[in-house]
């Protein structure tokens, strides 16, 4: 896979530029991350599949919060629900805040009551201790990372089944599944809101492990030797998106379109390249 420099390298000499005397390396590194990010907004080729635990009770789920926990052992000897801690998240997120469900003693659930925002990674979830010398809960928290930048589809686990929630307008969620308030059941549709949340309808009647099949915003390149995480074809789009956003910003107009309708047919070639083999059924 190709490293900044090779991005760099590429990038200068489409310019004609490989002594950086009309480019910064730094302005061309800003010029690469932002068409990374635009390779992968047009392709959709950094695909991940996200566990997200779904809570009891919580319908509405954004990107960035803690979802929920999972019960890990449910510790003993509690007569009082315990507290629960979040780790909080980087600079410019909010607090996640959740809270303890007792069965017969023990921690049997967790349900989140603030989700917070801004989680790239998953917190560490702590439970207090028990006051009569018990054995201390434990759990484990899943996030959907603040850097997703879109949902293709969700699935809930149920069973030993996966579900695939019918996806909706949210005009139309409204109008059918959130027309009863308060209902809850096992989840059957989603719909999104806005750009970064998800409404999960029904609400969740317990505790569901989901999987969610995302598209994730590239991590900035800052190292010579830093790895993009996309791959070939579409690798070779990057420098032509750079090029063209450094001729822009030189306020050449013509130069500036060109590299963008060059960028624009070598992303048609890419997709071609790898969507051509993609069949429904080897059967039909």
């Amino acid at each position: 896979m190709a490293t900044l420099q090779d991005y760099l390298n590429q990038t200068q000499r489409l310019l004609h530029d490989a002594n950086a005397k009309y480019w910064t390396v730094q302005t061309l590194k800003d010029a690469i991350n932002g068409a990374q990010k635009r390779v992968v907004g047009d392709s959709a080729c950094n695909r991940i599949l996200q566990t997200v635990f779904l809570s009891g009770g919580l319908e509405l789920y954004g990107y960035g919060m803690v979802s929920g926990g999972l019960v890990t052992s449910g510790g003993t000897l509690y007569l009082t629900a315990p507290a629960v801690t979040i780790n909080p998240p980087p600079t410019g997120g909010s607090q996640a805040y959740a809270i303890a469900v007792l069965l017969n003693g023990s921690v049997s659930q967790i349900q989140v009551t603030n989700g917070g925002s801004g989680y790239v990674t998953t917190p560490n979830m702590l439970i207090a201790a028990p006051g009569g010398g018990g054995a201390t809960a434990k759990a484990t928290a899943s996030i959907i990372r603040a850097d997703t930048l879109d949902t293709l589809n969700i699935t809930v686990m149920w069973g030993s089944q996966r579900v695939i929630l019918n996806r909706m307008a949210f005009t139309q969620f409204q109008a059918t599944v959130r027309s009863w308030t308060g209902f809850t059941q096992r989840p059957c549709y989603c719909a999104n809101y806005g750009q970064n949340q998800w409404y999960i309808g029904p609400i969740p009647d317990q505790f569901y492990v989901s999987e969610w099949d995302t598209i994730m915003i590239p991590h900035d390149l800052v190292n010579p030797t830093d790895v993009s995480v996309i791959q070939y074809p579409f690798s070779e789009c990057v420098a032509y998106y750079a090029a063209h956003t450094a001729k822009y910003q030189e306020q050449s107009y013509s130069e500036a379109e060109k590299f963008l309708q060059i960028y624009t047919a070598k992303m048609l070639y890419s997709r071609r390249s790898v969507m051509l083999r993609m069949l429904p059924s080897a059967y039909n």
